[in-house]
């Protein structure tokens, strides 16, 4: 499995030292980077992967597992921030940060590593309500630490991955096959997501000319993603092979390549996008991503035979 992860974790810490470096030697907008990805790659990509999907009472479970965990995690987080963060903007950052993950750009490669292929449809299946909850309740508080509750309402119905994933469902749901020409630019978008993606966390950190580092905020996001995110994907595969066996081993791994998923470099563009601290958000990004591309290749081995 190591041999396996090893060079998909490699191409990941290159695409964010190629936009580290990018970053430094030209002036890269940001916000522009970010636009192109929320409004432009991120639609095709979830739309498509949605579209593609043949659903099964049992695997439909999986957007709700994901959309409760998600939602669990990024309460938690926010209450205790309010409790130890001085910084009152940036704790707006925590439900964004720690209820999702970078499942696309980073969990994308690994889960076609892990799974291979045939079964990443299910993986994305679960990306659904883990979507749902970054397109509302996390865009929601990253635009709430700005705005009044109307305006970053109308924030989050502006975001076009809601009506990708309506339309993908719809799709999907009435068994409407994608064309051949949309497939193939299906494929190159989802390269190009996880691309510039990942090149944006480094563009993010070139940006910064002086670190800030939250230490509180940093604490917090890391607990919440790296241990209890896990920590309850975990107790709940559990739960279900003592009671009610519906997770099949595949759907118990999908959970797990989630919940090692570093903090969501989305985190950095929508800061960016609502003029959040971009400086600590991009901070809290890094760590967790050096965190994972170190740690993950040697953790998550041990994590999925838990669970096969």
């Amino acid at each position: 499995m190591f041999h396996q992860l090893f060079p998909t974790f490699l191409s990941i810490a290159l695409l964010v030292g190629l936009g580290y470096v990018l970053g430094k030697l030209h002036q890269v907008d940001l916000k522009s980077v970010a636009f192109l990805l929320i409004y432009g790659f991120v639609p095709v990509v979830v739309g498509g992967a949605v579209a593609q999907l043949a659903f099964t009472p049992t695997v439909f479970l999986l957007p709700f597992i994901g959309l409760a965990i998600s939602f669990i995690v990024g309460t938690f987080s926010l209450l205790l921030g309010k409790r130890v963060i001085d910084d009152r903007r940036a704790v707006f950052l925590l439900p964004l940060a720690t209820g999702t993950g970078n499942t696309g750009y980073f969990g994308l490669p690994v889960a076609l590593a892990v799974l291979g292929n045939e079964t990443v449809g299910m993986y994305m299946l679960t990306l659904i309500g883990i979507g749902f909850y970054d397109a509302t309740f996390g865009y929601y508080y990253v635009a709430r630490g700005n705005l009044t509750v109307r305006d970053a309402l109308r924030r989050v119905a502006r975001l076009p991955m809601i009506y990708a994933m309506i339309v993908g469902l719809i799709l999907s749901g009435i068994h409407v096959g994608l064309p051949p020409v949309f497939l193939k630019f299906w494929e190159v978008s989802k390269g190009a997501y996880i691309c510039i993606g990942m090149m944006l966390v480094g563009l993010a950190l070139a940006n910064q000319r002086h670190f800030k580092w939250d230490y509180q905020l940093i604490a917090v996001g890391l607990l919440g993603k790296f241990l209890i995110w896990p920590a309850l994907a975990l107790f709940l595969i559990l739960m279900d092979r003592v009671f009610t066996s519906l997770l099949t081993p595949v759907m118990a791994q999908c959970l797990i390549v989630i919940a090692c998923t570093p903090i969501a470099a989305n985190t950095t563009a929508y800061a960016a996008q609502n003029d959040m601290p971009v400086q600590k958000a991009a901070s809290l990004v890094m760590i967790s991503t050096v965190l994972a591309i170190v740690a993950l290749p040697f953790v998550l081995p041990i994590l999925l035979s838990w669970v096969s």
